[in-house]
């Protein structure tokens, strides 16, 4: 079995600790950084995915 965790890529609140102060923390958005670690997950992901794969 293969196990992979996978997190959030990197949001604003990474780059500046501030930003929490005045947005809740579900509100943050991806730096474009974040968006591309999100796309790389998410072309790795096209090739290990199968119909045996569960995701919690």
């Amino acid at each position: 079995m293969t196990i992979y965790l996978i997190r959030h890529g990197e949001s604003e609140h990474n780059v500046d600790y501030t930003i929490m102060e005045h947005i809740h923390d579900s509100e943050h958005n991806l730096t474009e950084l974040g968006q591309k670690q999100a796309k790389a997950t998410a072309d790795f992901l096209k090739n290990v995915v199968s119909e045996k794969n569960y995701f919690i």
